[in-house]
């Protein structure tokens, strides 16, 4: 559960955790823990004291406890020398994509096996396998981030999103009425083509471009 945003009810609520752990002999994990990790500093009295807080409560947790953290920069020193171990998630190789391309399109393919799915998802496994290999290559050879596990899964959300898209604007063209085209059974298909991905992966370059953009403070005068 959430922790909370104050020291003393971040402490409550840690010291609460704790105790269960300690009791069931369990491990416990805490995801996205950088608010709670993030280095002190002097202008930033809110959150040394979450950090102080989290840290002092640490201290008397005698179980396992994971930490989960994006930004390892910005991780205080005094936490430093409190991790008994810390493990690196190496990015994701091209083996590994595949693999989790094949594990998402044979997700889809139970789906459709099932008589509850009404609107079935169909595609082309060797040609959609071959696209994730060229752009992980693309990616590699322009030196820009590959896909990880999450933005794949993510990325097939949003193209069976244009695909479904494409599919009612197909029945619109036929019929000329969105409000048929979004109840028609005639297309009970959605075709999930390269070019959903193609449209994706600009999207995710754009995005990830215009947030390595500096920001630029609206209070300081040119």
């Amino acid at each position: 559960g959430d922790l909370g945003s104050d020291p003393k009810t971040i402490q409550l609520a840690l010291e609460g955790h704790f105790k269960l752990a300690h009791r069931w002999n369990c491990v416990l994990l805490l995801d996205e823990a950088d608010v709670y990790l993030a280095e002190r500093h002097h202008t930033d009295l809110d959150r040394n004291g979450i950090v102080s807080v989290f840290l002092r409560t640490l201290e008397y947790y005698s179980g396992i406890l994971f930490l989960t953290s994006n930004r390892v920069g910005s991780i205080d020193p005094a936490f430093k020398s409190r991790i008994h171990m810390a493990l690196r998630y190496k990015k994701i190789d091209l083996k590994a994509t595949r693999e989790i391309w094949d594990n998402i399109l044979n997700g889809i393919q139970n789906d459709n096996n099932s008589p509850r799915v009404k609107v079935k998802i169909d595609y082309d496994r060797e040609d959609l396998i071959s696209w994730a290999e060229e752009h992980y290559e693309r990616m590699e050879e322009e030196d820009l981030p590959t896909w990880n596990g999450r933005q794949i899964r993510n990325a097939f959300q949003s193209a069976i999103a244009l695909a479904s898209h494409d599919r009612l604007e197909n029945i619109r063209k036929q019929h000329g009425s969105k409000k048929v085209a979004a109840k028609s059974n005639l297309v009970k298909k959605i075709r999930l083509l390269g070019k959903h991905f193609d449209d994706v992966s600009k999207i995710v370059q754009e995005f990830e471009g215009y947030c390595e953009q500096p920001i630029l403070d609206p209070l300081r005068t040119p």
